[in-house]
């Protein structure tokens, strides 16, 4: 079984070929050949079908499932529980953003040259060699051109 091959359609000489004839591998709706009640339904609507379903299931149940079952519909048509659920948050690939690994020194880090890792000395004045200011502020070279100007 499977798809049958053109001798095969020519000695049947019929216009239609029957689906039983089709392994359901090669067919495109697999799905509503499965149950025969199921190809009877296949010209209605997906909803009525399921409706359907849902009512086989429901009479060959047990009285106490019977009752579990109508509660929970009551409940999905009551719209006292969410039909739309928040999505579960799925956690990322590779490592975390906050990661201490990041913050570790790893061994493929290039050590720092000596001038990288010398702590750079305070600048001072040019004119009087003091720390704390620079030449266009320094208060001796300042003293010196006032009094030159008066």
């Amino acid at each position: 079984m499977g798809l049958p091959c053109v001798h095969m359609i020519k000695e049947m000489r019929i216009e239609v070929l029957p689906l039983n004839q089709i392994h359901e591998q090669w067919r495109i709706d697999t799905r509503s050949f499965t149950n025969d009640h199921c190809a009877s339904l296949d010209h209605e609507d997906p909803f009525s079908s399921l409706l359907f379903e849902v009512k086989e299931k429901y009479e060959k149940q047990p009285l106490m499932q019977k009752e579990n079952t109508l509660r929970q519909l009551s409940q999905i048509l009551g719209a006292s529980c969410p039909l739309i659920f928040e999505p579960t948050l799925q956690p990322h690939k590779g490592r975390p953003v906050g990661s201490n690994k990041r913050k570790e020194t790893s061994s493929t880090r290039r050590e720092p040259s000596y001038f990288e890792r010398v702590e750079k000395a305070p600048r001072k004045c040019s004119g009087c060699g003091n720390i704390g200011h620079y030449r266009n502020k320094c208060p001796s070279i300042n003293k010196s051109t006032t009094v030159g100007t008066q």
